[in-house]
């Protein structure tokens, strides 16, 4: 199926959860904010939130530095 992650067409597998999404796409350890169609998602409900055909996925990283 077909997500747009980050404003790009991505194709990912049918019934991929957010958690196992996040986990292969985003740099561990590091805080992050989800937005799920235009939604924020709590860290507390990736394990139980699915994405589906044409969701828009964005995930910024916060990144410290000087």
């Amino acid at each position: 199926m077909t997500i747009d992650f980050n404003g790009r067409p991505m194709e990912i597998s049918d019934e991929l959860p957010l958690e196992d999404f996040i986990r292969e796409h985003s740099n561990p350890g590091v805080p992050k904010l989800v937005r799920l169609n235009g939604v924020m998602v709590p860290r507390d409900a990736y394990g139980r939130t699915g994405l589906s055909p044409g969701d828009k996925l964005n995930i910024v990283l916060f990144m410290g530095g000087g």
